[in-house]
């Protein structure tokens, strides 16, 4: 029993060894249960810290969290180089001292601490996103260098003004709750999709947002902003969907929401309310599509013969019972009509009925062997004055000549 007890007092010096404040390598272990050299994301976030040491045996450490806890300095990380992904948020840091160094660095979180500066980010190049709301920054200088950014949350800081000249990459821009009298100068990013330029001093929309053509979201509530036409760039966010002016002046004129719209026609939020899908008519609306149709499903080649059959057809109907259209002569009692090679022959039948004869063959692309071929054919020898093979009257009947036109089925049965 002895042993036992022995034993058992043994196994729980690691959870006295972590109460410490500081950490160590030897915590970083018993945290990440692992040998300090296999360590590669070390989370150490609420642990009560106030200092570090130095972690640069963790050779292939990649994602550091530190977040909430009561450090002042990250000076001990100066030589962990290789860290990509790291999370300081909740201390009570003033600088990012210790950082200068992690040059693949692509993420940094250190919002909500006491940072006035963000020089020590200068020398990171590969940063993609950075998180700093909830500081005391007046300056965004050191990020000048970091042209891979594609987002950014600075809000609740001290910043009077923003320029951002060659971030081609910013996708996402935060600068809420600042002091910020005009919209952040940003020439190269062609690409923003989000702004939030909540609770500022703007009072206008500059010429130059006009290279914000993606833009798809705009938060700019509880600024300056007292008329329509200080937002007149509005027209230029063709894919913009949701737009807050909530708390400007703008918003008590009567027709504010009408001229919103008219500006920009795309939205489907405003003011943080969803819009109706029924909006006011454009100017110069192009008309309606027609509404498609059976026929007009039909691939184009199709149409066209559908087309040629119906016009020879209705050049022919009743043309067998009663009197030729374009004859001038009635049929005579009693005379017999004359057989053809398919159907019942014609006289008189308007040019355009031959034309449709030779555009269906054309289409059908194989007039070889087709009626509308065999009655062209006998069309050429009534031309030259030869006999027609088929075409002998009765004796005692004068002969006729006789063109066909094809017919479908229902035409044929109904004559």
């Amino acid at each position: 029993n002895g042993r036992t007890s022995t034993h058992t007092q043994h196994t729980h010096t690691i959870p006295a060894a972590m109460s410490d404040t500081t950490l160590t390598l030897a915590r970083a272990m018993a945290i990440a249960g692992k040998d300090v050299r296999d360590i590669k994301a070390l989370d150490a976030g609420h642990q009560n810290l106030t200092a570090l040491t130095d972690l640069s045996a963790c050779v292939e450490l990649r994602r550091l969290q530190l977040s909430h806890n009561a450090l002042t300095s990250l000076s001990e990380l100066v030589h962990t180089v290789g860290v990509t992904w790291l999370d300081v948020s909740h201390n009570q840091l003033t600088s990012l001292g210790g950082v200068q160094k992690m040059t693949p660095l692509a993420v940094i979180n250190a919002s909500f601490n006491n940072l006035t500066r963000l020089t020590f980010l200068s020398p990171l190049k590969e940063l993609k996103a950075v998180i700093v709301n909830n500081n005391a920054i007046s300056q965004l200088d050191g990020l000048l260098a970091s042209t891979n950014l594609n987002s950014l949350v600075a809000s609740h800081n001290e910043l009077t003004a923003v320029s951002f000249p060659s971030h081609s990459q910013l996708r996402k821009v935060s600068l809420s709750h600042n002091r910020l009298s005009a919209v952040p100068d940003m020439p190269a990013a062609v690409a923003l999709k989000e702004l939030r330029l909540n609770s500022n001093q703007i009072w206008m929309l500059p010429d130059t947002m006009r290279v914000h053509t993606h833009l798809c979201l705009l938060d700019l509530g509880n600024n300056h902003i007292k008329s329509v036409d200080n937002l007149r760039e509005l027209e230029h966010f063709k894919f913009l969907q949701n737009l807050n002016l909530a708390g400007n002046p703008v918003t008590l004129a009567p027709d504010y929401q009408p001229q919103i719209l008219a500006l920009v026609p795309s939205l489907s939020v405003l003011d943080g309310k969803r819009l109706s899908t029924q909006r006011p008519p454009r100017e110069h609306a192009p008309p309606p599509r027609p509404a498609r149709t059976k026929e007009s499903r039909k691939p184009a080649s199709k149409r066209k013969q559908t087309d040629v059959r119906e016009a020879a057809s209705t050049i022919n109907v009743g043309a067998s019972a009663g009197d030729r259209k374009g004859s001038g002569k009635p049929r005579k009692e009693g005379a017999q009509q004359q057989p053809g090679p398919a159907m019942g022959g014609r006289r008189g039948v308007p040019a355009t009925a031959v034309a449709a004869e030779e555009a269906e063959v054309a289409t059908a692309g194989q007039g070889g062997g087709s009626q509308a071929h065999k009655a062209k054919k006998e069309d050429k020898k009534r031309k030259k004055g030869k006999p027609m093979a088929d075409s002998a009257a009765p004796t005692g009947a004068p002969a006729r000549v006789v063109t066909v036109v094809t017919r479908n089925p229902q035409q044929q049965q109904q004559q």
